[in-house]
């Protein structure tokens, strides 16, 4: 039988309870997962406080969901909807547009973006928009449940229901190279980008002389060369 989820609030205290109360955990046993009283999650499930930054993690953790979920704002109040949806805009060129006599939300593709930090965000949340979508066609198809489809949604998680893995849409091939592109630009370690048959078609440029410090990896490659020098023998 499906779990109602129809009943999880939008304040913080509420969220609380009912992450809770799916966990089949008491708050005695949340509050010592937190490393905090009982007394001290009653209280923020009553609303009477409000927790820390901190302590809104060890929560989220505690309870194996995403800490977004946990924070506002609260989608009751339509005002707050309506400024998110125009800070979408802003950040992410975001904006409503009538498709065929329905109203969708797009990616503004002729806004131009003010920072590659702008590029890069939009792409990421077109990407999670894909993955999204994906997954939820596959509830819709019946191949998981609305219980697994809950559950992605509230622990953020690649893997859902049994042990199988399940992913979403991808990011078409041409915004993943955008993105990358956005990336390099801004100066971030580049990454190659491979399309459906596993070919590279963005290959790591050769490093250029004077370069900023090598990556993680090719310092512990360096190490490792350096130590095998070290114990390589002397030729007479």
């Amino acid at each position: 039988m499906a779990t109602d989820n129809t009943n999880v609030g939008f304040q913080i205290g509420e969220k609380i309870r009912s992450f809770r109360t799916l966990k089949h955990l008491t708050q005695k046993q949340l509050g010592k997962m937190c490393g905090i009283s009982e007394s001290a999650i009653r209280n923020y499930e009553l609303g009477n406080r409000y927790p820390d930054e901190d302590t809104l993690m060890s929560i989220a953790d505690a309870l194996d969901i995403d800490r977004a979920v946990l924070r506002d704002p609260n989608p009751h109040d339509i005002s707050t909807v309506e400024q998110f949806l125009f800070a979408l805009e802003r950040l992410y060129c975001l904006v409503p547009k009538m498709v065929d006599g329905e109203l969708h939300l797009i990616f503004d593709k002729t806004a131009a973006s003010s920072s590659s930090k702008q590029i890069i965000d939009k792409y990421l949340l077109s990407d999670l928009l894909y993955n999204w979508c994906g997954i939820r066609d596959s509830m819709l198809d019946g191949k998981i449940t609305p219980d697994d489809y809950y559950a992605w949604q509230i622990a953020h998680s690649d893997t859902i229901g049994t042990d199988e893995e399940f992913h979403g849409y991808k990011l078409p091939l041409e915004q993943q190279k955008e993105m990358e592109a956005a990336r390099r630009a801004a100066g971030f370690q580049p990454a190659p980008v491979y399309d459906e048959n596993h070919v590279n078609v963005m290959p790591i440029p050769p490093k250029k002389k004077g370069d900023s410090k090598p990556s993680l990896e090719e310092q512990k490659a360096q190490e490792l060369v350096k130590q095998k020098r070290k114990r390589k023998p002397k030729t007479k």
